[in-house]
C-alpha cells in the first residue's frame, strides 16, 4: 500500500488522470474536433456533445469540464438555441482527449494549446475552423496563463 502511496506522489497532473481513469477501467473520452464546424463557443460544442452524442448528465459534465452544473445547463440551453440541430461527427486522428480542459484555461486554450503540440498555427486554424490570427491570440493568451502557473510553484 505504501509503495503504491509513493507511485501516485510521483505522477504529474495528466499521468495521474490517466493512471486512475485505468484503475475504473474507462477510457479517455474523445472530443470529435469535426464539431467545431458548428458556429458555437468552445463551451458550448463540447457541453452540447457530451450531453447528445454521450448522454452524459449535467453534473457528470460538470465535473469532468470543472464547471458547475447550473453553468452547464445553460451552456447546453444557449447552444441548442443557436444550433437546434445535432453537430457532425467525423473521427479524426487530432480529436481532443477531454482531460485537456481544467480552470485556468478556457476551452479554447485548451483546446488550441492541445493541438499546437502538433500542428501548426495554420493547421489548428483550419481544424477549428477560426482564423489564424484568432488562434495566436488564443495560443499566447493560453502559454501567458500556464507560465504564470508554473513560475507559481
Amino acid at each position: 500500500m505504501d509503495s503504491m502511496k509513493s507511485y501516485i506522489r510521483t505522477l504529474d497532473k495528466e499521468k495521474l488522470i490517466d493512471f486512475f481513469m485505468s484503475q475504473l477501467g474507462e477510457q479517455t473520452v474523445k472530443i470529435p474536433v469535426s464539431i467545431f464546424e458548428a458556429k458555437l463557443s468552445s463551451l458550448e460544442l463540447i457541453v452540447k456533445y457530451l450531453k447528445e452524442e454521450r448522454e452524459w448528465s449535467n453534473k457528470k459534465i460538470a465535473l469532468t469540464i470543472l464547471r458547475t452544473p447550473q453553468n452547464v445547463w445553460i451552456t447546453y440551453r444557449n447552444a441548442c438555441r443557436k444550433h437546434p440541430g445535432k453537430l457532425k461527427i467525423k473521427t479524426s486522428q487530432y480529436d481532443l482527449p477531454i482531460d485537456i480542459f481544467d480552470n485556468k484555461l478556457s476551452m479554447l486554450e485548451g483546446v488550441v494549446m492541445h493541438l499546437r503540440k502538433t500542428l501548426s498555427n495554420e493547421q489548428t486554424a483550419k481544424l477549428l475552423h477560426r482564423s489564424p490570427k484568432t488562434i495566436t491570440t488564443v495560443y499566447n493568451r493560453g502559454r501567458k496563463k500556464d507560465n504564470f502557473e508554473s513560475n507559481k510553484d
